[in-house]
């Protein structure tokens, strides 16, 4: 849900005015809505994965993180700049705002991750 409204947010720039203070009333709320979810997902991990392998689960899980932050950065500026020439002086925002909430979309109606296939590890902390 968090990850919706964060989509939903991020479509509504276009339809602000160009002024500063409506970006950073939308960058606030979407941080606020990930204050919410990073910590939902972190914690997510330990029903996944049994002990054993918990320290590499979150060892990868954060290399993950940071190195799409990386790559991010390094393509995302070339990305902005061709949506701009392409698609008009609202591109970039309409780039960002569908790609946000088309991962939403599929993660949300991906029978793969309501199915069985998810199952938390069995507690062993008792045995």
């Amino acid at each position: 849900m968090c990850n919706l409204l964060r989509g939903l947010l991020t479509l509504t720039i276009p339809l602000l005015p160009k002024e500063f203070i409506g970006l950073l009333a939308i960058a606030f709320l979407v941080s606020m809505l990930t204050q919410f979810f990073a910590p939902a997902e972190q914690s997510a991990i330990p029903l996944l994965v049994e002990a054993p392998g918990l320290m590499s689960a979150n060892a990868l899980f954060t290399t993950t993180i940071i190195g799409s932050l990386i790559v991010g950065f390094a393509i995302g500026e070339p990305l902005l700049s061709w949506a701009r020439s392409t698609l008009g002086d609202f591109g970039q925002e309409l780039l960002v705002g569908g790609s946000v909430s088309h991962r939403c979309w599929n993660f949300a109606g991906n029978s793969h991750w309501r199915g069985s296939s998810l199952t938390p590890a069995p507690d062993r902390s008792l045995e």
